[in-house]
């Protein structure tokens, strides 16, 4: 439903506006927070990220930006504050934080002017990824710097607070803010709990595959094979027939460099876990990239629990953070299904050394004892995982395309309704109050893709 009149804002983002709303830039009502913690007033820092939001930096649970020794360095950020990143606000790091504490130099805190303003009616302008959008206009200064995909073309764009002071909002009388968070809090909730559950799904469908990859490559598809103890903890026993040898005997590590090809490959176009190739925008490389046949398996050496395993299908180049392997006298698929499979996974993933970006290398991996079966085995290894997995693929590819969907629906709706375009004050009076931890969904094994937020 629409509201009986409108009128232009004169801003792109807005349109127009309803008749009795105002525009005003952003220092009219938020205010910058600039308190610092020198004296220390706290050693709880706070971090953020494009997925969570604002956490406690003591919760992040694996590799990511050290903290600065010197806690004086820091600014405060108190609960109810817009905590947003100036280097990636425009990427949707920004969110509301619940907690007082010490947050990085780059970052912004910002807080109502008055009790006429309602804060959550703001964060959800800066957490609508149209918004944020707009505000690449405002965006100075280009670095390139590598992601934790390994992407070395990420372009990061500053906003001075001076800029973001300018930025104009939406102003509407503060009972009709309340009445737009409440529907939105309620209807992000109903979306996000959808997405959840399809998530759950796409997690159990994962594991049921990676189930079958794992039973397979290490014990065959004959039921009634006789078996032996390999010695080895992650393989367990393998049938009896098989060979054990290390993957170096028979997968050739190939190094050779070239600087230019018409395909090239960056970890941002293989997806983690399937095997997947993603279209991208030309991958820029920052030194020559390594040659690849067709056949040749690409493995990502970065971050590797990522599982970003490809089996080529023509030559060309890929990033160096990729280990090229050729195999000799073993089926490549067999190959790559088996260093897909978690176990392996596992085995590489413990080796890693460099805390915010691990990295794997030849020399552990190259060594890691893999089971050998006959060539015929391997074939009837991989057609059975072929058979039995597609279904699974299928099942996951839709959710996925589900989640996005669903994705698309909030934030479309979330602008529609902070900009005016829809009229939500009768509807918003008969919502019921949503808890606000009751919002808050876990994140998912398959999103272990988290882009991470450099504090430098």
């Amino acid at each position: 439903m629409r509201y009986e009149s409108y009128k232009p804002s004169g801003v792109a983002w807005l349109g127009e506006i309803p008749e009795h709303w105002e525009v005003k830039p952003l220092r009219s009502v938020l205010q910058a927070r600039n308190e610092k913690n020198d004296p220390i007033k706290t050693n709880q820092i706070l971090s953020l990220s494009i997925a969570k939001g604002v956490t406690l930096y003591s919760d992040k649970g694996r590799g990511g930006n050290k903290s600065k020794s010197d806690l004086t360095a820091y600014k405060l950020a108190y609960p109810d504050d817009i905590v947003m990143n100036s280097m990636n606000v425009i990427v949707g790091a920004v969110g509301l934080s619940k907690y007082f504490g010490a947050i990085s130099p780059v970052y912004y805190a910002l807080h109502v002017r008055s009790q006429s303003q309602n804060i959550h009616f703001y964060d959800k302008i800066f957490s609508n990824r149209y918004f944020q959008s707009y505000l690449s206009i405002f965006g100075k200064g280009i670095l390139i710097k590598e992601s934790s995909s390994g992407k070395l073309n990420t372009i990061r764009m500053k906003i001075s607070m001076d800029d973001l002071k300018k930025v104009p909002f939406p102003l509407p009388p503060l009972e009709e803010q309340e009445s737009i968070v409440r529907y939105l809090s309620f209807y992000e909730h109903k979306i996000n709990k959808a997405i959840h559950v399809k998530k759950k799904l796409i997690a159990t469908l994962s594991e049921q595959k990676q189930a079958i990859i794992a039973h397979a490559v290490t014990k065959g598809v004959d039921l009634h094979v006789k078996m032996k103890e390999s010695g080895i903890s992650w393989l367990g026993e393998i049938p009896e027939h098989w060979e054990m040898k290390k993957l170096k005997q028979v997968v050739q590590n190939k190094t050779t460099k070239k600087v230019n090809s018409n395909f090239k490959i960056g970890l941002e176009n293989i997806e983690s876990k399937t095997s997947k190739f993603i279209e991208s925008k030309e991958v820029v490389f920052s030194e020559a990239g390594i040659e690849f046949k067709s056949g040749d398996i690409l493995f990502g050496k970065l971050r590797p629990y990522l599982a970003k395993v490809y089996l080529a299908e023509q030559e060309g180049i890929c990033v160096s953070e990729f280990l090229v392997l050729r195999c000799c006298e073993i089926i490549n698929l067999y190959v790559k299904y088996l260093i897909l499979s978690s176990q392996f996974i596992d085995i590489v993933n413990s080796s890693t050394y460099g805390s915010k970006m691990p990295r794997a290398n030849w020399g552990f991996i190259g060594n890691i004892i893999i089971p050998i079966p006959p060539l015929e085995e391997q074939k009837a290894i991989v057609d059975f995982i072929e058979q039995e997995t597609a279904a699974i693929d299928k099942a996951i590819e839709l959710s996925k395309k589900e989640i996005e969907l669903l994705e698309e629906y909030k934030t479309r709706l979330i602008a529609d309704v902070v900009t005016g375009a829809v009229d939500v004050r009768e509807e918003a009076q008969n919502l019921p109050q949503i808890e606000e931890d009751s919002t808050a969904f876990e994140s998912e094994a398959y999103e272990a893709e988290e882009e991470e937020i450099s504090d430098e």
